[in-house]
C-alpha cells in the first residue's frame, strides 16, 4: 500500500487549496506518519497546514514533549496551537472527558482560523477496535458502524485519511523515513480502555481464533453503516411527520408500512432528536405493537408515559410524578 498516494487521492478529491487544515498532532506513530505526508504533499502543491496538540496532563514529561513539538512545529514553520489539561478538573470518565475537552479545543481554533476539516490519524486497527467496543457494548446492529473517512463533530469537519491503513503499514513508513515519534506509556496503561483493547482484548481473540479479527469487525462496521443509511432513508418520510404539540410528541405510522427493524430504529432516531433514552426492551415492544396496530397500550420510557393506539404514537413532554 502507498501511503503518499493514498493520501494525495484523498486530498485531490476534497481539499480546497484556499482553506487551512488543522493536524491533531500528539506526536506519536500515526501523527508523525500523517505529518510526514502531509508534508510531502506540500511539496509539490499548496497546503496551509496547522498543528494543534493536546497535552492531557497524564504524564510528568508530557509539558517538555510538548515543547519539543512546538520547536518541530517552528522548524517547519507551520502555526503551533496548544492547550494543556488538568484530569483532575476533568469530569466523569476521564477518556472522554479529555475526548470531549479536544473537540472544544479544535473547534474553538476553528472558529478562529476557519479549517475546512480537522485531520485526525485514526488508522484500520483503531477502526476493528471501535467495531468491537460497540459490539461488546450492547449496540443495535444499524449502530455498529465504526469511525468513518469523513464526518462531523458539532461545528467540525473531521478527516480521517488512514482509516484503511494498518498500524503495520504506518510502523514500514515511519521505518522506511526513518522517522521518530513520542512513545507515550499510556498507550500501554491497561487502566485505559482503548489501551486495554488494544493490548489485550484483540491479541487473545487473533490467538483464540487462530486468524486476523481486524477485516471481518471492518466488514461488519462497513456493512452496518450501509444499513444504517439504508433504514434512515426508509423512515426519513415518517419522521419528518412527527408534530412536537405543546404536551409531547404525536405520530401517526399508519400511512407508512414499516417493518418492525424499521420502526424500532425510527424510534431510536427519535429518542435521539429529542433527547430521551430507550430501554431495548421498551422500544422492542412499543415497535411490536405499533406493528400490529394494537388498540390503547401504555408504556413508559425515560419517566414518560407512551401511548401507543391503532398505528399512533403519543409520548408526554412531562416526565411522570409518584
Amino acid at each position: 500500500m502507498n501511503l503518499q498516494i493514498l493520501l494525495y487521492q484523498f486530498l485531490e478529491e476534497n481539499h480546497h487549496p484556499s482553506k487551512p487544515l488543522l493536524l491533531a498532532y500528539s506526536g506519536g506513530s500515526d501523527s508523525a506518519c500523517l505529518l510526514h505526508l502531509l508534508l510531502e504533499y506540500h511539496k509539490r502543491h499548496p497546503l496551509d497546514l496547522h498543528l494543534a496538540h493536546v497535552d492531557h496532563g497524564w504524564r510528568a514529561e508530557s509539558a517538555a514533549e510538548a515543547e519539543s513539538l512546538k520547536r518541530k512545529a517552528q522548524a517547519l514553520k507551520l502555526p503551533f496551537h496548544h492547550t494543556r489539561l488538568d484530569p483532575t478538573q476533568l469530569p466523569g470518565n476521564l477518556e472522554a472527558a479529555c475526548r470531549d475537552a479536544r473537540f472544544d479545543f479544535f473547534t474553538s481554533l476553528k472558529r478562529t482560523y476557519g479549517y475546512q476539516a480537522v485531520l485526525t490519524a485514526h488508522h484500520a486497527d483503531d477502526l476493528a477496535e471501535t467495531v468491537l467496543k460497540k459490539v461488546f457494548e450492547g449496540a443495535t446492529l444499524p449502530h455498529l458502524q465504526g469511525m468513518q473517512k469523513m464526518t462531523t463533530v458539532g461545528e467540525l469537519t473531521l478527516w480521517r485519511p488512514l482509516l484503511e491503513v494498518s498500524k503495520e503499514h504506518i510502523l514500514s513508513y515511519l521505518e522506511r523515513y526513518q522517522l521518530s515519534w513520542i512513545d507515550d506509556a499510556t498507550n500501554r496503561d491497561d487502566r485505559f480502555l482503548r489501551a486495554k483493547f488494544r493490548n489485550q482484548v484483540m491479541p487473545e481473540l487473533t490467538k483464540v481464533f487462530g486468524k486476523q479479527i481486524n477485516r471481518p469487525l471492518i466488514r461488519l462496521g462497513e456493512e452496518a453503516a450501509e444499513l444504517h443509511a439504508y433504514l434512515l432513508n426508509k423512515i426519513k418520510p415518517a419522521l419528518k411527520n412527527v408534530v412536537a404539540e405543546p404536551t409531547g410528541l404525536f405520530l401517526d405510522l399508519k400511512p407508512y408500512p414499516l417493518e418492525p427493524i424499521e420502526i424500532r430504529f425510527l424510534l431510536r432516531q427519535l429518542a435521539i432528536a429529542h433527547g430521551f433514552v430507550w430501554q431495548q426492551a421498551v422500544c422492542q415492544t412499543a415497535a411490536q405493537l405499533l406493528h400490529q396496530r394494537a388498540v390503547n397500550k401504555q408504556l413508559e420510557i425515560d419517566g414518560r408515559l407512551i401511548q401507543i393506539d391503532r398505528g399512533t404514537l403519543s409520548i408526554s413532554k412531562q416526565k411522570l410524578t409518584g
